[in-house]
């Protein structure tokens, strides 16, 4: 090494993350994924004939807990996990796949944080199911910042 060399410092994984970027992707994550899913679950729920609210408020709950609707969200929300992931890294400019990445870590964080207020009161999926989603949250987001970095490539 010569007087005028530095050592090469690997950067850490917290190194230049936009951490506003982040939340907001993460808030942004969930909300669009719960609007987007709205619709589908009132179409599987078929309520336009219903006039009771008792009957309207199991009809809801059964189309919540229905096979369709429960592989339909998982989908659906990976997609838009991918799609949010994909806005953080743009906006970022660079570490791409590690702004889409803990972009996913804290969507996981707050629908996490979110699911345990809720509390046991509502009907749930099955444990496995949420947690498969949960898991697969981050390599879409990982997948979103990827896809980030190949378009500015392309771009440049």
């Amino acid at each position: 090494m010569g007087p005028g060399d530095t050592p090469i410092e690997p950067e850490g994984m917290l190194d230049g993350i936009q951490w506003g970027n982040v939340a907001r992707g993460a808030v942004m994550d969930l909300a669009a994924s719960w609007l987007a899913l709205i619709p589908v679950l009132l179409h599987l729920a078929d309520i336009g004939s219903l006039e009771d609210e008792e009957a309207i408020q199991s009809a809801i709950e059964q189309a919540s807990l229905s096979t369709d609707f429960l592989w339909l969200s998982a989908a659906i929300g990976l997609g838009i996990s991918v799609a949010v992931a994909f806005w953080v890294a743009r906006r970022a400019g660079d570490r791409h796949v590690l702004h889409g990445g803990w972009t996913a870590v804290a969507s996981v964080l707050l629908g996490f944080a979110l699911t345990v207020l809720a509390g046991s009161t509502e009907a749930r999926p099955p444990f496995w199911f949420e947690a498969l989603g949960y898991s697969l949250m981050i390599p879409a987001g990982m997948f979103g910042g990827w896809l980030a970095s190949r378009a500015e490539a392309d771009a440049a």
